[in-house]
C-alpha cells in the first residue's frame, strides 16, 4: 500500500506523488486495524450492544445535537455574535450535513473512540469549503520534526496529512502515548465487558425459557420411563414458560416454580451493572430509566438536569469548542466558537425577569447587556435614550 503524500490538503491534485512502501497487517498501527482487531479491551462497535452503553451514548449525543453552536467575536465591549466563513461551516458543514448532524457525530466519536478528527477540505483557492469526520481507526497520530503528523489510511493508500488538514478533537482524558484521547469504553472495558456478559446471559436464559409455572408431582415415579420424561418435556417446550404442566393419573403434590435466590441476585446485579455505566459516563441514573435511590421532587430534578449539563455533558463540549476555536485556518484570533447553553441551564422565565430586574435597578447590568445574555439583538438607540 503506498504513501500518499498530499501537502496541500485532502483535496490534492490529481498528480501525486506516491512511494512504494508496502504495509501489511503486520505493519499497520493498532489505530488503522478494524475495530475488532483493536488491542485488549472492548470494541465500540461490541459496546453499542449493550443496552446501557448505547443508553448512555445518545443521552450525550442528543443533548449535544440539541444545542446551538454560535460563533463570536470578540470586542471591547463584550462578545457579539459573528457571521462570516466559521458561521457559514458551522451552519452548513457538507452538502446534506446540518450542525446537529456534524455535532452528534463529533460527540459520538469522541464518546466512543476518545478522538474526532475533523478533515478540512478545501476548494480549488485553498479555503476549508467543506467539514467531514474522518474514521478514527483509519488516523495514526505521529509527531514528527515537533509537528503532529496525522497518517489517513483510504482506498488508494495512506495519506500523509498535517494540521492544516486536520482538526483533532481529544478527549480530556488522554491515553498512555498522550497524543490521544482515552475514550470511558477503553478504560472501563472490563466493567463494560461485565455489563455485556449479564446481558447475554439474560438473553440466554430468556431463550431457553422452557420453565413451567408450577411442578406436578406424580403418585408414581416417571424416572424410569422415557416416553413419559419426554412427554413431559416435549410439552413444556411446546406450550412455553409460566404455564402449569398437568399430566394424567393421581397427583400427589403441586409445587409452584418461582425464581430462585440466585436468579433473584442476577437481576439486582444487572440492575447493579447498569448504575456503574452511568457512573462510566457520568450520565444521571434517571435519565437511563434506573433508580435513583432516593425520592425525586421538582427541585432536585431541576437540580440533576443542570448538573448532567455542567459536569456530564459541558467537559466534552468544552474540547469541542477549544478545538474549532484554535485552529487557525477555521477561527482568526478573535473569533470562537461556542456552544449556547443559556436555554438549559437557564433558570424559569419569571426567575430570570426577577434577577434581571433587579440587576438592572442595582445598577451593574443594563438593558443592553440582559439583551445580549439572551441571545437578543440590542435595542435601536433612539430606544435606549427614551
Amino acid at each position: 500500500m503506498p504513501i500518499i503524500d498530499t501537502p496541500t490538503g485532502l483535496l490534492a491534485p490529481a498528480g501525486r506523488r506516491a512511494e512504494a512502501r508496502a504495509l501489511t497487517r503486520a505493519t499497520l498501527p493498532a489505530s488503522m486495524l478494524p475495530d475488532d482487531a483493536a488491542p485488549a479491551g472492548m470494541s465500540a462497535t461490541a459496546a453499542l450492544r449493550v443496552g446501557e452503553v448505547y443508553a448512555c451514548v445518545r443521552v450525550l449525543v442528543d443533548a449535544a445535537a440539541s444545542l446551538p453552536l454560535h460563533t463570536y467575536r470578540r470586542t471591547p465591549g463584550g462578545r457579539v455574535r459573528s457571521e462570516g466563513r466559521l458561521d457559514a461551516l458551522l451552519t452548513r458543514p457538507a452538502p446534506g450535513v446540518t450542525t446537529s448532524a456534524f455535532v452528534g457525530a463529533v460527540m459520538a466519536s469522541l464518546v466512543l473512540h476518545g478522538d474526532a478528527f475533523i478533515g478540512l477540505y478545501r476548494d480549488g483557492d485553498g479555503q476549508v469549503a467543506q467539514l467531514g469526520l474522518l474514521d478514527p481507526h483509519a488516523v495514526d497520530v505521529r509527531v514528527e520534526r515537533g509537528d503532529l503528523t496525522y497518517y489517513l489510511m483510504t482506498k488508494d493508500g495512506v495519506a500523509r496529512l498535517t494540521e492544516r488538514d486536520v482538526c483533532h478533537v481529544r478527549a480530556a482524558l488522554p491515553d498512555p502515548s498522550g497524543l490521544r484521547g482515552l475514550s470511558p469504553i477503553r478504560a472501563c472495558a472490563q466493567t463494560l465487558g461485565l455489563a455485556r456478559s449479564l446481558a447475554g446471559h439474560a438473553a440466554r436464559f430468556a431463550a431457553a425459557s422452557a420453565r413451567p409455572g408450577a411442578l406436578v408431582i406424580l403418585d408414581k415415579s416417571v424416572n424410569a420411563d422415557r416416553l413419559i420424561r419426554d412427554g413431559v418435556r416435549d410439552e413444556i417446550t411446546d406450550r412455553g414458560s409460566g404455564e402449569i404442566i398437568v399430566l394424567g393419573g393421581g397427583v400427589e403434590d403441586v409445587k409452584p416454580l418461582t425464581l430462585s435466590m440466585v436468579d433473584a441476585e442476577f437481576v439486582a446485579q444487572r440492575v447493579h451493572s447498569a448504575q456503574e455505566v452511568a457512573r462510566i459516563f457520568r450520565v444521571p441514573p434517571s435519565q437511563l430509566g434506573l433508580p435513583s435511590g432516593d425520592s425525586m421532587t421538582y427541585s432536585t430534578v431541576a437540580e440533576e438536569a443542570r448538573a448532567f449539563v455542567r459536569w456530564s455533558l459541558s467537559p466534552w463540549l468544552r474540547v469541542i469548542e477549544e478545538a474549532i476555536s484554535g485552529h487557525p485556518d477555521l477561527s482568526p484570533s478573535t473569533q470562537y466558537a461556542a456552544f449556547n447553553l443559556d436555554a438549559v441551564l437557564a433558570a424559569a422565565p419569571g426567575e430570570r425577569a426577577t434577577f434581571y430586574e433587579s440587576a438592572i435597578r442595582a445598577g451593574w447590568m443594563t438593558v443592553d447587556e440582559v439583551r445580549r445574555v439572551e441571545d437578543l439583538p440590542a435595542l435601536p438607540q433612539e430606544a435606549t435614550d427614551a
